[in-house]
């Protein structure tokens, strides 16, 4: 007798095939990972034209400007009440030809507001990626689930443009 179960481990599924008692085929399929999506936050933009949802609505070819200016400068996403999440991994598009605008960024989460209570998460950027292309996050460990997950710039002085960000879960 042949007999398929299927279970889970985590979001990968296990597929198992017995003839008999015995198992004779197993699969394991990767883990599926989910885009996060919610409501857009940050600092200081430049203007209007490169506001903070810029960085979430999938189009590479505008972005998110900070200012130039002095102070603290961050853009994240607020998940909503309830809708908590584990962070399983990030990327970043930089604006096409300003690639140095995401360096020095810090990954980080929290379940307080948009403006406090964050914890660092994961590596920060600390080498400049390649224009027109995608730049993995790094050194996700962190395993609370949390609302609000943002990038904060560690450079005073910097400004920062993203074409998008992504942050997913499992």
């Amino acid at each position: 007798m042949t007999l398929i179960s299927k279970s889970y481990i985590g979001s990968a599924e296990v597929e198992k095939i017995y003839l008999g008692s015995s198992v004779v085929y197993e699969v394991v399929s990767d883990p599926v990972e989910i885009l996060l999506t919610g409501t857009a936050f940050g600092t200081l933009m430049y203007s209007s034209i490169y506001d903070y949802s810029k960085a979430f609505d999938g189009d590479i070819s505008n972005f998110y400007a900070s200012r130039d200016e002095s102070g603290v400068k961050y853009i994240g996403i607020d998940l909503g009440s309830g809708n908590e999440a584990i962070l399983s991994s990030a990327r970043i598009y930089p604006r096409t030809s300003f690639t140095s605008r995401i360096y020095n960024l810090q990954l980080q989460g929290s379940n307080v507001s948009t403006s406090i209570g964050f914890v660092d998460i994961g590596n920060s950027t600390s080498t400049s990626p390649i224009s027109g292309q995608w730049y993995d996050i790094t050194g996700i460990s962190d395993t609370t689930a949390y609302r609000y997950y943002r990038f904060l710039c560690t450079v005073d002085s910097q400004s920062v443009n993203m074409a998008e960000i992504e942050f997913y879960t499992e």
